[in-house]
């Protein structure tokens, strides 16, 4: 027992010294791997990288966790994989928060601002290998078609997104759901394939349903005050983080 009182009173002081050291060799590893990553960035431990001359584009604040650890829902988490080929492309935007995820761009995988995806999620913009079985023979490659995740989209452990899919800003994915199509803006979606299940909720913003496609959508009337709310926020936080600090240069 007194074993265990001191261990848990040196945690904090461990983390203290260990966080900066995991941020700064994280980092130091992207950039020897050609990333561009903003001194703004805060990458815990090594991402696998599989860059193959292709590009990874990280935006101002982004948070990436790639520490393979048991986290407090219970899940296990591995570290996050990026994937491209030569011709491939990510890019994730301004303050979007990554824990142990992977993401594939034969074409082009684009992430976009305020955006947070859970442990265990694969984004992956290729599948590979052909559904048919005589095309799958030789083992010819499909062609890629580019993934795209809008603004203050929220996708949940273990979620699987295909080739193709469009995400609308502001929608929650729920866990393990699987993206085969595109996801309107502002509805939780959940279920394999995922679907609709109702619409984010926003003060004063109203939803209507769209017949043509059977989906939840909001009126962009309604909407649009709520989004400028939260574009203001995000703006205040932004330049806060963003104020020179008494610490020195950043890496």
């Amino acid at each position: 027992m007194p074993l265990m009182l001191t261990l848990r009173s040196l945690r904090p002081v461990l983390f203290a010294v260990v966080t900066p050291f995991m941020r700064f060799w994280g980092k130091l590893w992207m950039r020897l791997w050609g990333c561009t990553v903003p001194a703004s960035a805060r990458i815990n431990g090594r991402p696998l990288l599989w860059m193959h001359r292709g590009r990874l584009v990280i935006g101002e604040r982004v948070a990436i966790s790639s520490v393979s650890a048991i986290y407090e829902p219970g899940q296990t988490f591995s570290r996050c994989m990026f994937s491209t080929t030569p011709d491939g492309l990510i890019e994730i935007g301004d303050d979007s928060h990554l824990s142990g995820v992977v993401i594939s761009a034969h074409k082009s995988v684009t992430i976009g601002k305020r955006v947070m995806i859970g442990g265990g999620t694969r984004i992956l913009d290729s599948q590979y290998h052909p559904i048919d079985t005589l095309p799958r023979i030789p083992s010819t490659a499909p062609e890629a078609r580019p993934i795209v995740i809008e603004d203050d989209v929220w996708l949940s452990l273990d979620v699987l997104v295909l080739p193709g899919v469009r995400i609308g800003r502001g929608s929650v994915i729920g866990a393990r759901s699987v993206v085969t199509s595109d996801i309107p803006p502002m509805v939780v979606a959940a279920g394999i394939p995922a679907k609709v299940i109702r619409p984010v909720r926003l003060p004063g913003a109203s939803m209507e349903v769209d017949t043509a496609t059977d989906s939840i959508l909001p009126r962009a009337s309604a909407l649009s005050p709520p989004l400028q709310a939260f574009d203001s926020v995000f703006a205040q936080t932004a330049a806060s983080a963003q104020a020179p600090r008494a610490r020195g240069k950043p890496f």
